[in-house]
């Protein structure tokens, strides 16, 4: 043991801090008589070095990283469980230097026995039979009545360097301390360095320092395992390195390290490797046990903000405020994250954090069953409600059980998930609401009834909203609509719920129903226009869909424009069409899928071929009619009409029918408006006079009719008529195109077909 010896004390010539004191400058005392009243012995395994145990990651990257030439201070911050001592451990296993290693505990907070471990360690490093200099003679020093120049005498005056590392730094609670070695940092001679291991920032002059070539620092991102370090740890403990198994610990420990170690068990224990990494998450006994002990202090206001943080996946200071009814949490947020509780800035600005997933899970388990832990997951939820944060809110709202303000949040968001393509995530959101709010809440079956009626379910949307009618209060609902009657009314005008018959008679409904400053409005407005479009009304078609222009949400502008450039077709003005449309795509630039919505598609394949190109109408219909899928019958309606138009025009007569057959179907099924009939008898009509074929027409160039006569004559492959025509694969492939295209045929021998019927061959 490390034990200095006890010497009659003269108190005249000592600075004491009531317990321990060291000589005043003139004292003839040597070093190992500092102190009046030492401990009596001391811990001398506080002066070792941590032994590296088996399995240990090696660190390669980050020893480097230390490894800096000239440097003279080294940082590693990091929380509890992040491999700060055993990575100081070894780097300091293969120096050049002496190591004088002190394990900080909280007793240091005295600064004399602070710096009697100290100076113990520095004395006990120089001492070191490898060192090549034998200990330097006490006698040859005057020690002071501060132990900061001791220590920076004794190192220089030695010869060699020492690494001096002060492990676990923050425990140390004292200004004192933190003030002298300050200034040790300050006067510490070359090639000495000073290594802190610290959950926090020590208060030293961190900034000077940063500023320094002889300064480096490692924190926790640097302390994460990668994808690489994850592998070699599972390779190491003979776990097998799949990708599955690799992904999953990055998943779920984040990259803390003690976390693999405590889950080495569980993973190792079963061969299915996604149930052992599930196992271990929060509620696994030895994780939480570990998390309880070293991450989660006990102070009730801190935990309380933690759990906050547990709840949501990013937290800041306001809403930490709102939800605990508090002040000042800001700087409980900061305190915490400085301390090492796993909580980290997500932004430049540290305003926002997140708290390390395996905390959370802990926190959450332990406070299961909590009627406190609903309280506060409500409130967290109206928070990011008001906020703009809809999907924390809706998963709050349903960890909290408020399942009828979680269907108030789907119904004021579907409009926006319908547009955006997020059906199938509307649809799980209906879902996990369902068993608690189907038959009660009206803002949940609305939104359902919205679903059902977009994919053509029109019976079971009816039906849904007239239990809607029955369980409201009459008041508005979350997405605008002034009631359930007007929110029918509307989805009548869309979807023709109530049959073709009806749908005039719904779009008078919804424009007494629904006010004109309601933010309702435009989608109203898009409704009655629409309905007024299936009848063939265009003029009062027209002035709804200006009004529905009117509205700052781009999706509905989109659809109103769509839908106004097609009524411009049908009027015979295509250029009017096309110059709306082209007004219309400037804010369409940052959001592409507005191009896709089907108004806008259907509107630009009317204008090609109300312009006599009806072969880019078919690529542009044909896209968006795979894009839909077998859902949305209304907007398939349209698209299907207008394909079977354009195949028409370029002569694929059997296509078209069948595409008109497709649209006679759905137009049955849904109720289609006369208008729609209208249409399809005018095409199928046509189709049987030939009157439709126009265009770019049959006529083939020169080099077309070659290809043609060489189809026709010939065995030879498209890449063999190249080579005989010294045109390229690619290029042959074009004109093939072109010639199956102007004819309107679909194979090799369908055109050699139509080209004898026509005196082409």
């Amino acid at each position: 043991m490390i034990s200095p010896p006890v010497s009659a004390p003269n108190p005249s010539k000592e600075v004491s801090n009531g317990r321990y004191a060291w000589p005043a400058a003139d004292s003839p005392r040597a070093p190992d008589q500092l102190f009046r009243d030492p401990p009596e012995i001391m811990i001398e395994t506080k002066l070792r070095r941590p032994a590296i145990g088996r399995g240990v990651q090696d660190r390669p990257r980050l020893i480097e990283s230390l490894s800096r030439p000239g440097c003279r201070f080294g940082l590693v911050v990091a929380p509890a469980g992040f491999g700060k001592s055993t990575l100081l451990s070894q780097w300091s296993e293969a120096a050049d230097r002496p190591v004088a290693w002190i394990r900080v505990d909280r007793d240091d907070c005295d600064p004399a026995l602070f710096w009697s471990y100290v100076t113990a360690a520095v004395t006990a490093a120089l001492r070191k039979p490898d060192s090549g200099r034998s200990r330097p003679s006490a006698s040859a020093f005057n020690p002071t009545s501060d132990p900061v120049p001791w220590v920076v005498n004794t190192l220089s005056s030695s010869g060699q360097g020492v690494i001096l590392v002060l492990d676990d730094y923050h425990e140390v609670r004292s200004d004192e301390v933190d003030e002298a070695v300050d200034r040790l940092l300050r006067y510490l001679p070359a090639p000495s360095t000073l290594i802190i291991s610290t959950r926090r920032d020590p208060n030293v002059s961190l900034a000077r320092w940063r500023a320094s070539e002889r300064f480096a620092e490692v924190r926790q991102a640097d302390l994460r395992f990668d994808e690489h370090e994850t592998r070699q740890w599972l390779e190491d403990h003979g776990i097998d390195a799949t990708c599955e198994t690799v992904g999953a610990c990055l998943e779920v420990f984040e990259g803390w390290p003690a976390a693999y170690a405590l889950a080495l068990r569980a993973i190792a224990a079963t061969p299915d490797r996604a149930t052992a990494l599930a196992a271990v998450r929060g509620d696994a006994r030895n994780v939480a046990a570990y998390i309880r002990a070293e991450v989660v202090g006990g102070d009730a206001h801190e935990r309380d903000v933690l759990l906050v943080a547990a709840l949501c996946p990013q937290v800041c200071g306001s809403l930490v405020d709102d939800v605990l009814e508090a002040t000042g949490s800001q700087l409980t947020l900061r305190r915490l994250q400085r301390s090492g509780a796993l909580l980290e800035t997500v932004d430049m600005g540290g305003k926002w954090f997140r708290l390390h997933q395996l905390v959370a899970d802990y926190l959450l388990a332990e406070y299961d069953g909590d009627p406190r832990l609903r309280t506060l997951a409500g409130r967290a939820a109206r928070w990011h409600a008001a906020n703009d944060g809809i999907r924390v809110a809706l998963a709050l709202f349903l960890s909290a059980g408020d399942y009828g303000a979680a269907a108030d949040t789907v119904n004021r968001e579907w409009l926006a998930e319908m547009q955006c393509g997020h059906r199938e995530r509307l649809r799980r959101d209906l879902a996990r609401i369902e068993p608690h709010a189907a038959s009660s809440e009206p803002s949940y079956l609305v939104t359902r009834a919205w679903l059902l009626a977009h994919e053509g379910r029109t019976r079971d949307a009816r039906s849904l909203m007239l239990r809607a009618a029955a369980v409201s209060d009459g008041g508005p609902l979350p997405d605008g609509s002034p009631s359930v009657e007007a929110a029918q009314a509307v989805m009548d005008c869309l979807y023709l719920l109530n049959g073709y018959p009806k749908v005039l008679e719904s779009a008078a409904q919804a424009d007494e129903l629904v006010p004109h400053d309601s933010e309702w409005r435009p989608l109203a407005d898009l409704g009655i226009g629409y309905a007024h479009y299936m009848a063939g009304e265009f003029d009062r078609a027209s002035l709804a869909f200006d009004r529905a222009l009117a509205t700052s949400f781009k999706p509905l502008r989109a659809h109103a424009a769509g839908w106004s450039a097609v009524i411009d077709v049908a009027r015979g003005d295509a250029a009017s069409a096309r110059a709306r449309l082209a007004e219309a795509s400037i804010e369409w630039v940052d959001e592409p899928a507005l191009e896709a919505l089907p108004a806008v598609v259907v509107a630009k394949a009317a204008v090609e071929c109300a312009e006599g190109r009806p072969i880019l109408a078919v690529a542009q219909l044909e896209a968006c009619l795979q894009s839909l899928g077998s859902n949305d019958p209304p907007d398939r309606l349209e698209v299907l009409i207008w394909l079977a138009e354009a195949e028409a025009r370029i002569g694929r007569s059997d296509r078209a029918r069948s595409r008109l057959a497709e649209a006679e179907a759905i137009a049955g099924r849904i109720g289609g408006s006369d208008w729609h009939y209208m249409r399809l008898s005018e095409i199928e009509a046509q189709l049987g006079s030939g009157s439709l074929r126009m265009g770019r027409g049959p006529d083939l160039t020169d080099r077309e009719t070659r290809i043609l006569q060489l189809l026709s004559a010939t065995h030879l492959s498209q890449r063999e008529i190249g080579r005989e025509l010294g045109i390229s694969f690619n290029t042959i492939k074009s004109h093939v195109k072109a010639v199956y295209v102007k004819l309107g045929a679909s194979t090799r021998e369908e055109a050699s077909q139509i080209g004898r019927s026509r005196g082409l061959l």
